[in-house]
């Protein structure tokens, strides 16, 4: 177990599924650990409350470490936006580029741990022919994957058509 461990843990930050086989083998290597800890501190010193204290810290630590892992598990299955994603800070940077007026309609999910998706609706400064806006979506693509990371993108290119400018659209 403590050579399983040692091999996933380099890997554990990148990947959900290693992060909790790595947590699911490290839990079972201190806790041979502490057992046989606990039991040599019970048998020569007669330290019996040691046992469940350190039940109680490991037991603790790996709650604390499952629940990371399934608090991600669960916003990768609903698609929720990543945690660590700001979309004002997306829609600034898009709207940084001169031939955008505004983003709206903005999507954006985790497919798995690592790919995060992304959609929206480009309002143009001006309108373009559609083999025009290539160069466009190409600029777009760029920041979106060098800034944040974002692997896959689908925009819809507009101009001055949508009535609802807001960055996420909302039913009423």
């Amino acid at each position: 177990n403590l050579i399983s461990a040692y091999l996933l843990k380099k890997d554990s930050k990148n990947n959900l599924n290693i992060k909790a086989a790595y947590l699911h083998i490290f839990g079972d290597t201190v806790s041979s650990a502490v057992v046989i800890l606990s039991s040599v501190l019970i048998y020569f010193f007669k330290i019996f409350w040691i046992d469940p204290l350190v039940t109680i810290i490991l037991g603790l630590y790996l709650l604390k470490e499952t629940y990371s892992i399934l608090r991600q598990s669960v916003d990768i299955l609903m698609q929720g936006t990543p945690r660590s994603l700001d979309l004002n800070e997306v829609k600034a940077a898009l709207e940084n580029l001169p031939e955008i007026s505004n983003i709206h309609h903005v999507h954006a999910w985790n497919l798995t741990d690592s790919e995060i998706h992304f959609e929206c609706h480009v309002d143009l400064t001006e309108d373009i022919r559609i083999s025009d806006s290539e160069r466009i979506r190409e600029n777009i693509h760029t920041i979106l994957m060098n800034k944040f990371g974002i692997s896959h993108v689908t925009v819809q290119f507009e101009f001055n058509c949508c009535d609802d400018k807001k960055m996420i659209h909302q039913r009423h």
